[in-house]
């Protein structure tokens, strides 16, 4: 390995995600984020059945408190990392996924204020 190369210059400079020295992105770096939004657009829309069903049925008895904490925590984790290298798709879908995970959470505290109420 080169020791006269910046710290920021890429190691590998044939891989796809490298930014050259000036900053420009490679052509496949477009194909990496399409990539990123379809996966990210899959995982967010597999919550709205859940939140559906939460929101209309009311019915929370099935759902673990626990998992949405951890969901929620972990998904507040990948938007650091997605700020940190700066990608679009990981802070955008974390993002949504911090919302839907939050509103079944919130129907979920709701439900067992209901239980404990009666």
């Amino acid at each position: 390995m080169r020791q006269d190369r910046p710290a920021w210059e890429p190691r590998h400079p044939r891989l796809a995600h490298d930014v050259h020295a000036a900053g420009e992105r490679t052509i496949q770096t477009g194909w990496l984020t399409a990539l990123g939004l379809v996966a990210g657009l899959c995982t967010s829309l597999s919550f709205v059945p859940q939140v559906l069903k939460a929101w209309r049925e009311g019915d929370t008895a099935a759902i673990s408190k626990r998992m949405y904490v951890s969901s929620l925590i972990a998904y507040g984790l990948w938007i650091v990392h997605g700020l940190m290298i700066t990608s679009v798709p990981v802070i955008l879908f974390n993002g949504v996924n911090v919302v839907l995970a939050g509103i079944i959470l919130a129907l979920k505290l709701r439900g067992l204020k209901a239980t404990e109420a009666h």
